[in-house]
């Protein structure tokens, strides 16, 4: 019998922590382990246990169908991948030899279609712009609206990218002036900057054991782009992957750390960013994007799903949503009262449009965009002239096996509309 665990895209292997503290993904080994050694009803009971804890995660939801399956709770896992067939995403039943004995099933010959469904394209997506021969990883995007010129950071050649107005492509900061590779990006118009997430990956031109792990903020002049300020993660022992931001309109900066699970803050005038939260069930930060108001900051976990913090009180809240996953979700930002999302942690890839409500930690998930041939390494993205423009392919996979250097590539960036 071969290893459950389909990854579908996701991190389905990684450890989850509930806020109690019970670890998920050790459940899930553990049933695994039971279901290795042929005991399926204790591997079932220990699965159940961990989808208590991630009760929308596809990776957990899939061997809880598999398992329920070898049980002989048949309908039980015709339930199960009737939950996973209507988020909208793929998963290879058809040709899983733990759930064959459903093959002869019409409702699960009718999932398998549903299944096969969710991976052909969906929405309406068009090319905004190439950036054409990068060599680098296109991450970081942010449009200055007053001046009609888009920005892009570099995770490998530590650099700004600038296109023009006229559709001129530039590297917009000094060479080897930017000791960090740069993930997200956003404009300040009020104090002249551009804000970038900065932090030194094995992707990173230069990198050295001894650079591994750093992360700060930095601000650029708009204008001229320069580096006015760098402000590093503090030095606290842990590794720091500070890899997207999120600007407050008091001028406040939240930057979320990807390896460590802290949420780094500055705020105006301060010298240095402060912990501003951490939370023992974080496991790997994205996006952030502050409610209309300033008061509610969500932030997207890649392996737990969307938070989201009241700024005032630091209280917490996972957002649920209603017959779909927020799981594997990068991009995050703000548009009107609703969340545009870009979520590359699944199979397909899509762009979400989540709408929260105040009072309820449910969300409504509309799909924009699925399975686009063009969306085949989105990233981040950010809202430009009424529509979601992101980058539809960042480079990672053109990178070799030592991560040291890619070949030419077309970034292209994609437009969807809201």
């Amino acid at each position: 019998m071969r290893p459950f665990a389909v990854l579908l895209g996701l991190l389905a292997g990684a450890v989850t922590v509930s806020a109690q503290g019970v670890d998920a993904g050790a459940l899930m080994r553990a049933a695994l382990q039971k279901a290795q050694a042929g005991d399926y009803s204790a591997a079932l009971e220990t699965m159940q246990e961990a989808i208590a804890l991630r009760p929308a995660h596809p990776a957990y939801l899939y061997n809880l169908a598999c398992l329920q399956n070898l049980a002989g709770a048949h309908e039980a896992a015709l339930t199960t991948l009737q939950q996973l067939a209507a988020f909208g995403i793929y998963t290879p039943a058809a040709q899983d030899s733990d759930l064959a004995s459903l093959a002869t099933e019409p409702a699960f010959q009718t999932l398998t279609a549903q299944f096969e469904s969710n991976r052909r394209p969906r929405g309406q997506v068009d090319t905004a712009f190439t950036l054409a021969d990068q060599t680098g990883l296109i991450e970081g995007i942010a449009w200055h609206a007053a001046t009609n010129v888009w920005f892009f950071g570099d995770m490998h050649q530590r650099c700004v990218w600038r296109r023009t107005s006229a559709g001129k492509l530039d590297q917009f900061t000094a060479e080897d002036a930017v000791p960090f590779g740069l993930g997200g990006l956003v404009v300040d118009e009020a104090r002249g900057l551009l804000w970038a997430a900065g932090s030194t990956q094995k992707v990173t031109a230069g990198w050295s054991e001894a650079t591994d792990g750093q992360g700060a903020l930095l601000a650029f002049d708009l204008t001229a782009g320069e580096l006015r300020h760098t402000y590093p993660v503090p030095d606290d022992g842990r590794a720091h992957a500070t890899v997207d931001l999120t600007l407050g309109a008091d001028g406040t900066v939240y930057l979320s750390d990807s390896t460590t699970p802290v949420i780094w803050r500055l705020i105006p005038g301060a010298e240095e960013l402060d912990n501003w939260f951490e939370d023992a069930r974080f496991r790997s930060l994205q996006g952030l994007a502050l409610s209309a108001d300033g008061s509610l900051l969500y932030v997207a976990d890649y392996a737990l799903g969307l938070f989201r913090i009241n700024v005032a009180t630091r209280a917490i809240e996972p957002l649920v949503a209603t017959n779909n996953t927020l799981i594997g979700i990068d991009g995050l930002t703000r548009h009107g009262d609703a969340l545009i999302a870009v979520q590359n942690g699944t199979n397909p890839f899509r762009v979400l449009r989540i709408q929260p409500e105040a009072n309820s930690p449910e969300v409504t998930v509309r799909e924009l965009a699925a399975a686009q041939p063009a969306m085949s390494d989105p990233t981040l993205g950010g809202v430009a002239d009424g529509a979601f423009h992101f980058i539809g392919h960042a480079g990672w996979d053109k990178f070799n096996g030592a991560k040291t250097g890619a070949s030419a590539h077309g970034c292209a960036i994609l437009r969807v509309g809201l």
